[in-house]
Order: structure tokens, then sequence, then C-alpha cells
């Protein structure tokens, strides 16, 4: 029996770099030129912007190398539609959250064992 693909939804004041796709998010394609897009951007926003932006590259990365293709990681940006409905229904600050299959928040700045605990629990079921 497959699992199902689970979608964990970034949810905060991202830059806009992390509107890529997530494989291409964890990939600098355009450093391999070398420009370093990402911390240009970067420097331009403000300290707690650049932390969530940290937090949120290295989540990706590791939900990435410990489900692969079972988990759809997305970014939501607080202040698109999207971003608007779930602060909203979920009651989110302006730090990172992450939605995971639109019903369950985790905060981005929880252990990663949490975070990967409450991923597993949708896939799997709490038991």
């Amino acid at each position: 029996m497959q699992t199902p693909q689970v979608k964990v939804e970034f949810v905060g004041l991202l830059p806009t770099f992390f509107n890529l796709c997530a494989p291409c998010c964890t990939k600098d394609y355009v450093g391999a030129c070398g420009i370093d897009y990402a911390a240009e951007q970067l420097k331009e926003y403000p300290p707690q912007t650049q932390e969530i932006h940290l937090r949120a590259y290295q989540l990706f990365v590791k939900l990435l190398r410990d489900f692969g293709t079972q988990v759809r990681p997305l970014a939501v940006g607080s202040m698109s539609p999207r971003g608007l409905l779930l602060t909203i229904k979920h009651r989110l600050g302006n730090d990172l959250n992450l939605v995971v299959n639109g019903r369950r928040v985790v905060k981005g700045d929880t252990g990663y064992e949490v975070i990967k605990q409450a991923i597993e629990e949708e896939m799997y079921g709490s038991g």
C-alpha cells in the first residue's frame, strides 16, 4: 500500500525566492554561474525575516532528505491570499508556521523531531 503524500505549507514572511519549487530551493542553480542571488536578496530583509528564511531552508532540506516524495513542501507567503486564509483560520503569528495537510499547525521553531512526528502521524495515522 502506497503512503499518501503529505502537504506541508511553510507560512511566514518568506523571501520571494522561496516561491520556487521545493527541490529548486535546495539547489543553487544560479550560483553555478557565480551569482549569489539568495545572499543579495536576503541582505535587503530585516534580521527576523533572515532568521525565518534560514529556519525554513533548513526544514525544507531535512524534510526532503527524510521523506523524499512523501512530502510536498510549499512556501506560502503570509501576505498571499492563501497565506492570509491560513493565518486567519489557524490564528498564526508573524513567525514561521508549518501547516500540515491543511489542518495541523506546528511552529517553525519547534524541534525537528516534533515536526517529523506530526508529518508521520499524518502519513500513518496517530496510531
